[in-house]
């Protein structure tokens, strides 16, 4: 067992570090297998701390590779700058915000779910920035109340106002220009 475990954390290393991905998905296959931690922390590629729940798709993929979404991420480094302000939809559990928030002066996350938002506000802590604004409110096109659907653990980011089978939960609802 402690002989996988080492394995186990050389990969994370490589995952995260290597800068050639040929082949990585490998990997992270068999990584995936393997990870099963509820609560994990890692220091991502950007060099942000993060609070994950693995059993999500998205958390665990940063658990993994150290990252989310290269294409965007690079969209944030080179466009956004000091004096800028970032206004993240749907902030998740907060990447892209704390990714922004290192590179402009000012980040407004907007994430409706309370789990989601729990997640934000305690990453959004570990790294003490003092620049992000988490607000539990849902962006539409009118202001009032919403029954929020949250999918399943593997996508908790997967919410919708669309009825599913998931959890529910009562939200505010602003619009942007309010």
């Amino acid at each position: 067992m402690a002989v996988e475990n080492v394995g186990v954390k050389l990969l994370l290393l490589y995952m995260r570090k290597f800068p050639v991905d040929y082949g990585k998905w490998r990997f992270a296959e068999w990584l995936d297998q393997r990870t099963h931690h509820q609560n994990a922390m890692v220091r991502t590629g950007p060099g942000f701390l993060m609070h994950l729940n693995t059993q999500d798709f998205i958390q665990k993929t940063i658990f993994i590779t150290g990252r989310w979404d290269d294409e965007v991420g690079n969209v944030i480094r080179s466009t956004l700058k000091a004096g800028d302000v970032f206004v993240d939809i749907g902030a998740n559990v907060g990447y892209f915000s704390l990714l922004a928030s290192q590179c402009c002066s000012q980040v407004i996350s907007f994430e409706p779910n309370p789990k989601c938002l729990m997640q934000l506000n305690a990453n959004i802590a570990l790294n003490k920035r003092t620049n992000i604004d988490a607000r539990p409110i849902g962006l539409a096109d009118a202001c009032g109340k919403a029954e929020f659907h949250i999918g399943d653990a593997a996508n908790i980011g997967g919410g919708s106002l669309r009825k599913s089978s998931g959890e529910k939960f009562s939200i505010q609802l602003d619009t942007m220009d309010a």
